[in-house]
């Protein structure tokens, strides 16, 4: 979007002859975010960890989450993500993990599903029904409510 790289990732994109396929997008209102995901063949998610952060507890940044992965998981869209934090527990077996920083890694997943199409799809499927499974608003309330029924005495 709009951080300090845009204009280098800009100017990279024109000497490399691609400018004119890329969408730059700065702001999607989240009701709008599926439309763009749905225009992907692969969601790439290459967090790394950084130490130029420094809290009370901790003393650097890893990787939450991943929530555009569920997001792209529901559309049926691929995912790869680097192995930054909790991306690749989100992901599991629905999707690719690399080593982050690891940039011929993740060149070696992206050919994978491109050379093999049919693995694409099945990673989709796999993310979808994993989606559903385990981050929807009723899959998440009915582990809650197991969490909450393990802690009553019997």
């Amino acid at each position: 979007g709009r951080g300090a790289l845009k204009e280098t990732l800009l100017d990279r994109a024109k000497q490399a002859g691609v400018l004119d396929r890329l969408i730059w997008v700065e702001s999607v209102p989240h009701k709008e975010v599926f439309r763009y995901i749905n225009l992907m063949n692969t969601l790439v998610l290459p967090s790394e960890t950084t130490h130029q952060f420094k809290t009370l507890t901790s003393s650097g940044w890893k990787e939450q989450f991943g929530h555009v992965l569920i997001e792209a998981m529901a559309c049926q869209v691929p995912v790869i993500g680097s192995d930054s934090g909790e991306i690749p527990n989100v992901i599991a077996d629905a999707g690719l993990v690399f080593p982050e920083g690891d940039v011929a890694a993740l060149n070696d997943r992206l050919t994978q599903l491109i050379d093999h199409p049919e693995h694409a799809r099945e990673l989709g499927q796999r993310g979808y029904q994993r989606a559903i499974a385990q981050y929807t608003n009723h899959a998440l309330a009915k582990e809650l409510l197991s969490f909450y029924r393990d802690l009553q005495p019997t």
